[in-house]
């Protein structure tokens, strides 16, 4: 599928004017050029004036010196290597030569910077020539702000994307915001996470992509619990950062929907560049190699989320400083909508009887091969009933529930839970069903306790999700007040394209 390869380092994405793959040498020694920031240019000591009040600078609070011994750096199993084809969010398709020898370019640079990168405290001494006054004064106070909008406690388990070699760390633990040992900073470039390792041995890093690392590839903390089911979860995030990185991602939205199943409840992910977007566009101006986007404006955000489970809280992109922040909601859009019809068949039993939640079940083998591509997981949509005038809310799990040890479901199973007082008993009656949302993927949980206490949660976020603007609207789909279907096409499985489905609703 749709995958991005992340373009390695904050440091890197902070000052890519010093890409010595894309620009002339002489762009990045002449700190008073066209491509610095307007704050470099116009910063009091460089005209001569008093200098501004120091600020402290947790990056030259920690040492970059070689340690005992050598730092654990943890891989996902992925090939770094991208997909076939990729589709960006603007709709360009970029071929697989191109994307693997961007990839490669990305790679190749940040390797062979990484000894450059990391034998300074901070990047202003190797890549503007600048003075360490200026970043003290005016990029340390904006990486302070950053921080705090992360809204970081003590307790808050934190995913530092593009992380290279730490430098947001220093400023997510200073002044004890957060602890390092509850900080994982995830990379592509091996160099650059050793670094940050020896930096923050308290710290877990990973090599990965952002775009398809899966919630299995992370640790689980120390903390969490032992017991079996519960640590999935306890490998979620409080917050996910993406500090001067978000503009080298190829896919940022299939980025913004992994880094989502990342999250906890309640979470939120923070996109911030402490030179602005205005920079990275001037950047991107004199090459697009490797800033392959610019930064988002809210309209564009609220694009990229569209079929996320997220919303945009708020976006700052003024005075050479941008910090965008979204927060995490139980329910996503679906690009695509599963339209279903079939006849009800009798389940397992399951629902009613051992959980007081009775479900109305279309097997498999109605649908062929059409369901088997389906994922398995907790759906919410629209479904209706023979001789009634108004949809039902349903909240759906589709697969084998995997928590019934001994039980499980011969084939995948739609389950389909009616929000609301059906009051008939359907089995072998017609059901529509229109599958909108998608809510959380399939688990096995520990105990049947457990699993209750999930399914209330997912069906209390089926109700209110259903209650959102595009989801209400697909209420009124035509599909689900068509007239029966004749015999012999008494089961029905369509996939419609999301945008399409509202026009019709309309």
């Amino acid at each position: 599928g749709q995958k991005s390869m992340l373009a390695r380092g904050s440091w890197r994405g902070l000052f890519p004017a010093a890409f010595v793959l894309a620009c002339p040498a002489s762009c990045f020694v002449q700190p008073l050029g066209i491509l610095s920031p307007q704050s470099l240019r116009s910063w009091p000591v460089l005209r001569g004036a008093a200098p501004m009040s120091s600020n402290v600078n947790p990056i030259r609070l920690r040492g970059s010196g070689p340690t005992s011994t050598k730092p654990t750096i943890q891989f996902s199993t992925r090939s770094l290597r991208p997909a076939r084809t990729q589709q960006f969010s603007s709709g360009v398709a970029m071929q697989e030569g191109e994307r693997e020898s961007h990839s490669e370019a990305v790679e190749e640079f940040m390797t062979n910077s990484a000894q450059e990168f990391c034998s300074k405290p901070t990047v202003v001494e190797v890549v503007l020539d600048a003075p360490e006054k200026w970043w003290d004064d005016v990029v340390s106070p904006r990486l302070d702000r950053i921080a705090e909008e992360c809204g970081v406690t003590a307790s808050s388990r934190i995913l530092d994307v593009g992380t290279g070699t730490g430098a947001m760390i220093a400023y997510l633990t200073k002044d004890g915001r957060a602890k390092e040992e509850n900080i994982v900073g995830l990379d592509l470039c091996e160099p650059m996470l050793e670094e940050a390792a020896k930096r923050f041995p308290a710290a877990t890093m990973v090599q990965g992509d952002i775009a398809d690392i899966s919630i299995d590839a992370f640790p689980v903390p120390e903390s969490a619990s032992e017991e079996e089911g519960a640590t999935p979860a306890e490998r979620e995030f409080d917050v996910i950062i993406f500090n001067a990185v978000f503009s080298t991602l190829f896919d940022q939205a299939e980025a913004l929907r992994n880094a989502a199943r990342l999250l906890k409840r309640g979470g939120k992910i923070v996109i911030s560049h402490p030179l602005g977007a205005k920079f990275v566009a001037t950047l991107r101006e004199d090459d697009e190699s490797l800033l392959v986007h610019a930064l988002p404006d809210a309209a564009q955000l609220e694009q990229l989320v569209r079929f996320a489970p997220l919303s945009l809280a708020s976006v700052h992109d003024e005075d050479e400083l941008y910090i965008a922040s979204l927060t995490f909601k139980p329910v996503a859009l679906l690009e695509s909508l599963l339209c279903m019809r079939g006849e009800v068949a009798t389940g397992y039993g399951r629902g009613g009887k051992k959980l007081g939640v009775p479900t109305a079940n279309l097997p498999e083998s109605q649908f062929a091969a059409a369901l088997s591509d389906v994922p398995t997981g907790v759906y919410c949509g629209w479904a209706s009933l023979p001789g009634q005038t108004q949809p039902y809310k349903a909240v759906v799990n589709v697969g084998y529930s995997p928590t019934f040890v001994g039980e499980e479901n011969r084939e995948k199973i739609v389950e389909a839970h009616l929000l609301g007082d059906v009051g008939q008993d359907f089995y072998g009656q017609e059901m529509r069903l229109i599958l909108a949302g998608f809510q959380r993927s399939e688990k096995k949980f520990a105990s049947f306790p457990m699993l209750l206490a999930a399914i209330k949660q997912d069906i209390e976020d089926a109700r209110a999700g259903l209650d959102g603007a595009s989801l209400a609207q697909l209420s009124q789909h035509p599909f689900l007040s068509q007239p029966e279907g004749s015999a012999e096409d008494f089961a029905t499985f369509v996939a419609q394209d999301c945008e399409g489905a509202l026009k019709d609703c309309k």
